[in-house]
């Protein structure tokens, strides 16, 4: 891969779980680090589910090599979201990793 092909820049988020006094949960999304990615998709579907069609988009995005990432994180691209799925070395030479993701649309 060429350095050049990481043109879209993203913001990579990390979750933390605050609990009230009530015993009520709120997750909030914390900005870890933006950083320039390539973005491709790969594969979409259309559901139903409780009486609502939505749709599923595959999506694999390719960063430089970061030691950190979990699949617990997310990625922020402008307003759109996409959930880590699984987070992979690619050669397991720590040059860059592909997150494969997916962007549920409502």
């Amino acid at each position: 891969m060429n350095y050049g092909e990481l043109r879209d820049r993203v913001i990579l988020q990390n979750k933390s779980i605050a609990k009230s006094a009530g015993g009520d949960r709120t997750i909030t999304w914390n900005d870890v680090v933006t950083t320039w990615a390539k973005i491709s998709p790969l594969s979409g579907r259309e559901y139903f589910q409780a009486m609502q069609t939505q749709s599923k988009v595959q999506i694999r995005i390719t960063i430089r090599w970061r030691n950190n990432i979990t699949p617990d994180w997310r990625v922020k691209f402008g307003a759109r979201i996409f959930e880590i799925e699984s987070v992979i070395d690619i050669d397991n030479r720590h040059n860059y990793l592909e997150l494969m993701c997916v962007e549920v649309v409502k």
